[in-house]
């Protein structure tokens, strides 16, 4: 089936509270009506991707905002305060660098703040990625350094496989250190 236990389990909770929603709906109101629809992105990414290890939903559009809030009362409100609606005069994928994100998301080079770089390169059995120091000097020796990357290097790659949505055989080439 390819999902985890926990996975199945938040479908089963979703779908039960979903169920409960729709018959409560049925109860209270008079026919015709419609009992359920799903044609919102914003209520797809809530549904398919909100877990408890998000903190926050950010959300520009009050219009949407209203709809994601009324679904997350009926089908999951333990997640409702977490939904917060952005009103900042800098736009919101201007303000957490969305678009350069996803530009990145697609360079075979990623840059790492201390200076080292990743290499992205992708065949049809696997994705090999090399680290590579670079210009990195942050150590005072040159193990340090090699530490200090490929600790970098470690996060990046697991917010890029996120990113890019790269499964399969990963080898990542680490920089060599004694």
């Amino acid at each position: 089936m390819g999902r985890t236990s926990e996975e199945v389990q938040w479908d089963l909770d979703y779908l039960v509270q979903l169920w409960g929603a729709i018959k409560k709906a049925a109860e209270v109101r008079k026919a015709p009506f419609l009992v359920y629809q799903e044609d919102n992105i914003v209520l797809r990414a809530l549904r398919d991707h909100l877990k408890t290890d998000i903190s926050e939903i950010l959300i520009d559009d009050a219009r949407m905002y209203e709809g994601a809030r009324a679904f997350a009362e009926q089908v999951m409100p333990q997640y409702l305060e977490r939904l917060k609606l952005y009103q900042e005069p800098t736009p919101l994928f201007t303000r957490y660098q969305i678009e350069s994100q996803i530009a990145q998301a697609f360079e075979r080079e990623i840059v790492l703040p201390s200076g080292g770089r990743l290499v992205f390169d992708r065949t049809e059995a696997l994705i090999s990625i090399d680290v590579n120091s670079a210009r990195a000097t942050r150590g005072g020796d040159i193990e340090e350094t090699a530490l200090t990357t490929d600790l970098e290097a470690a996060e990046e790659i697991a917010r890029q496989l996120r990113i890019r949505d790269l499964g399969g055989l990963i080898v990542i080439d680490f920089i060599d250190m004694e």
